[in-house]
């Protein structure tokens, strides 16, 4: 699959869904959950007629998987706003065992339960579940060897620089930051807001206050797109659900595909975007918990190369 080592977690994690003992694996968002479903998986098939079915609440992110896997894999998805005759397609490559897994949706997951498949051994993937909440898992899945059936890896990935400032002049400080060593050299960037219309004047103040600033591109540098006037222009825009989706589709679009440096967003945009290479994670404003602080750093670093996360305190 393209992978020369295990990442923390992910060997003993396989070990175990190959050996037939359901598992909960904490693990930091980014960090490689998705292979170790994906090659028990691929192991299963080639031993035996069998599906694996992984529930995920997020469409984008189920589509996202299935685009994104290797050509040895073979998967399909369902969901409720597929249409009608897409989703009896899909059944019946289920029937005709076509498919490695399946990818559900939380709502379709009875319809595919009731079509007698036989499940054995659960896999529970999760980035931020507090120690209580994984015995609760534990519980509900009757894993019953809590010590080895709950496994842990680092919730914030090692590659990550974290920091945090408490700046009586935010926007000031934003644009300082960005201009600065750290940020000033990133190529893909997330500035997390809260609310709907911060988005949209945060990123007009970073195109406006940085557009002046020229960085010359190194021979060397691995920006190869052409079509770019600069790999290294300051061009943000915003994100956030009261958007058309037109709108947002073509925002994540020239993100995804380095067209867009900034994109400055509510939490709506982080959720199923899948891309390796995001340098930075600024929250101008204080995470609604410690949960969505980790999920929403976890989108930096993904490719395991050194990225940046900063934090704006509120100011007392």
């Amino acid at each position: 699959m393209g992978f020369s080592d295990f990442r923390p977690g992910q060997e003993a994690t396989i070990v175990r869904i190959l050996s037939g003992l359901s598992t909960l694996l904490v693990s930091s968002t980014g960090s490689g959950k998705s292979l170790c479903y994906q090659l028990p998986a691929y192991l299963y098939a080639q031993k035996m007629k069998c599906i694996t079915l992984v529930v995920s609440p997020l469409i984008s992110l189920m589509e996202d998987q299935v685009a994104r896997l290797a050509p040895c894999l073979k998967a399909a998805f369902l969901h409720s706003a597929m249409p009608h005759a897409q989703r009896q397609q899909v059944l019946t490559q289920i029937q005709e065992g076509r498919v490695h897994f399946l990818l559900v949706s939380p709502e379709s997951l009875v319809e595919v339960l009731t079509m007698q498949l036989k499940v054995h051994c659960i896999l529970a993937l999760t980035a931020t579940a507090t120690t209580s909440t994984c015995l609760s898992i534990a519980e509900h899945l009757q894993i019953d060897d809590v010590t080895a059936g709950i496994i842990g890896a680092p919730s914030v990935p090692e590659n990550l620089i974290l920091s945090v400032s408490e700046d009586r002049y935010r926007d000031e400080a934003l644009i300082e930051l960005l201009k600065g060593t750290r940020f000033g050299s990133c190529e893909s960037i997330i500035v997390y807001c809260t609310r709907r219309e911060e988005t949209e004047r945060l990123a007009s103040l970073i195109r406006t206050s940085l557009q002046h600033i020229a960085k010359e591109v190194d021979k060397e540098d691995t920006c190869k797109a052409k079509s770019r006037r600069s790999c290294l222009a300051w061009d943000a825009e915003a994100y956030h659900a009261g958007m058309t989706p037109f709108r947002r589709r073509s925002v994540q679009k020239k993100f995804m595909t380095g067209k867009l440096r900034v994109v400055v967003a509510t939490v709506a945009f982080g959720m199923g975007i899948d891309k390796a290479d995001i340098r930075a994670v600024i929250h101008y404003n204080m995470p609604k918990s410690f949960e969505n602080y980790v999920q929403e750093t976890g989108r930096a670093g993904r490719d395991g190369l050194t990225s940046h996360c900063h934090l704006f305190l509120e100011p007392h």
